[in-house]
């Protein structure tokens, strides 16, 4: 686990890198933290929860810190520059020797991941309590995708979050509010599951 930093659209954005072991870094995820104004940054425990999970299939991560959080230079900019630092990241994780990205976000950072997977190509997706009331549109995208919800949040409705991705794999988090506080190992156990992704 190295820390790093990469060049993004406003200046150096700080990071968290993982590789998967010589030669078996074929695939990795770039994992996009929670709303940088509430106190969001890739150090939260849901994002470390999904690097474990990715990393019992051999996963590289990417956890990094949107503009203004951090280290990372640049001031928020209410979700349209951090979808460019996503993109950002999805470059520097490729130029590690990553062929196939996978988007991992958690609230906020799960709407930037569905944001930017409207401008480039990636395997699939694992989202944590999206948020679908920050867009201004949503369609569900064609990428695979693992939505996580808590049966008791508070800010995203369980209900009709999983109608939005009823071609998704969906999976409820019992009794997990939107913190998942005491569900961090449901979360890793759930993206652990899922093997060696990119699936299909």
């Amino acid at each position: 686990m190295t820390q790093i930093t990469f060049e993004g659209p406003e200046g150096q954005l700080e990071g968290i890198l993982e590789l998967g072991e010589p030669g078996e870094a074929g695939w990795g995820a770039v994992l996009c933290h929670p709303h940088p104004l509430y106190g969001g940054s890739m150090n939260d425990g849901v994002l470390q929860a999904l690097h474990r999970g990715f990393a019992k299939g051999n996963g590289s991560t990417l956890r990094f810190n949107f503009r203004g959080v951090g280290a990372s230079t640049g001031r928020h900019d209410e979700g349209a520059g951090e979808v460019d630092d996503v993109l950002a990241a999805v470059e520097f994780l490729k130029s590690q020797g990553v062929e196939q990205v996978v988007l991992a976000g958690y609230s906020f950072g799960a709407v930037m991941c569905l944001k930017a997977a409207s401008r480039l190509a990636v395997e699939a997706m694992v989202l944590v309590a999206p948020p679908l009331q920050m867009l201004d549109e949503f369609s569900r995208p064609p990428t695979p995708c693992l939505v996580i919800l808590g049966s008791e949040d508070q800010i995203v409705d369980a209900n009709e979050t999983a109608s939005g991705f009823a071609d998704s794999e969906v999976e409820l988090i019992s009794g997990a509010d939107h913190f998942f506080f005491g569900k961090h190992d449901e979360i890793e156990r759930l993206v652990a599951a899922k093997g060696e992704i990119p699936w299909s």
